[in-house]
C-alpha cells in the first residue's frame, strides 16, 4: 500500500474524501443509468424519424395516383405516431425509475417558511393597498371604487 511521504493527516483526509466520492458514485449509478436509458431512447426515436423523412421523397416518387399519394401519407404519419407512442412509453418508463434511484440525501426538503418570490397579489389585496396609499397621501386620487 502507498505510504504517505510525511504528513499522515493530509493522507487520511484524502483517503476519506476518496472513499466518500466512491460511495457517492455508487449511490448515483441507478440515477445515471435511468437518465442514460431515456436519452438513448430519445436518440433512437430521432434516428428512426430522420430515416423516415429521408425515405419520404423516394417513396412519394413511386406514387402514380392520388390514392397512392394519400396512402403513403397515411402510412408515414401512422408510422410516426406508432414510433412516437412506443418511444415515449420507453422514455417514461426509464424516467419513472429516476426518483427512486436518487439517494435520500440528494433530495432534501425545502426549508420551512421559505418565501415565494413569484407571487402575485390578489385583486382584493391590490384594492386595499391602493386605498391605504390614497389615505396616507391625504387625497382620494387613485382609489379604486368597488
Amino acid at each position: 500500500m502507498f505510504q504517505p511521504p510525511g504528513d499522515e493527516t493530509v493522507y487520511d483526509l484524502f483517503l476519506a474524501y476518496a472513499r466518500g466520492a466512491e460511495a457517492m458514485s455508487h449511490a448515483y449509478a441507478p440515477f445515471v443509468k435511468s437518465v442514460t436509458r431515456a436519452n438513448l431512447e430519445a436518440m433512437g426515436f430521432l434516428n428512426r424519424r430522420a430515416q423516415a423523412y429521408l425515405e419520404l421523397p423516394s417513396r412519394l416518387g413511386q406514387c402514380r395516383t392520388a390514392q397512392d399519394l394519400a396512402e403513403e401519407q397515411v402510412r408515414f404519419w401512422r408510422e410516426a405516431y406508432e414510433q412516437h407512442s412506443e418511444s415515449s412509453r420507453r422514455m417514461l418508463e426509464a424516467w419513472s425509475q429516476t426518483p427512486g434511484a436518487l439517494p435520500r440525501a440528494a433530495t432534501p426538503n425545502p426549508p420551512a417558511g421559505r418565501a415565494d418570490y413569484i407571487a402575485f397579489p390578489q385583486p382584493g389585496a391590490a384594492r386595499a393597498a391602493s386605498r391605504a396609499r390614497a389615505a396616507s397621501n391625504g387625497s382620494g386620487a387613485g382609489v379604486v371604487s368597488s
